[in-house]
């Protein structure tokens, strides 16, 4: 089996990716209020990368590369599908935004997880993430040095 990460610029195919994905998250961002909002944002900027297995979408991850002054990225969203989770295609898609991110002439790479993701948590430290600082009540930004 296996996984392709592929750069994907379709944006009909974006959001496909999205739908079959979000269940990945604790808080899937189809049912906010403000998805389309969201989506937009990142379909217009964001580089958007996919795990595919066997013609299937598997996950995602949309990294802001874009940063010039700070030249730090950031991960936006990242999720693997549940029955995928635990064979490395997380890995894999952190380890595709960290060459685009250093492509783009970042130095860092940014992302922010809830206190209640352990899962989560756990799989940026194994990474090489570590706690950067308080983002808000419920979350904490992790930042790598790349």
């Amino acid at each position: 089996m296996e996984t392709a990460i592929e750069i994907i610029t379709d944006t009909q195919i974006k959001r496909k990716i999205v739908g079959i994905c979000d269940k990945a998250f604790m808080h899937g961002i189809t049912i906010r209020k403000n998805y389309e909002e969201i989506f937009q944002k990142i379909d217009q900027n964001a580089v958007f990368i996919a795990a595919v297995i066997d013609k299937n979408y598997v996950g995602y991850a949309a990294l802001y590369a874009n940063n010039h002054e700070s030249r730090i990225a950031y991960i936006s969203m990242i999720g693997v599908v549940q029955d995928m989770q635990r064979m490395h295609i997380g890995s894999r898609l952190l380890k595709r935004c960290i060459e685009v991110s250093k492509k783009n002439g970042m130095n860092k790479i940014r992302l922010e997880v809830l206190h209640e993701n352990e899962k989560g948590i756990c799989f940026y430290k194994k990474n090489g993430f570590a706690f950067e600082k308080k983002c808000t009540e419920q979350s904490d930004y992790f930042i790598k040095v790349l």
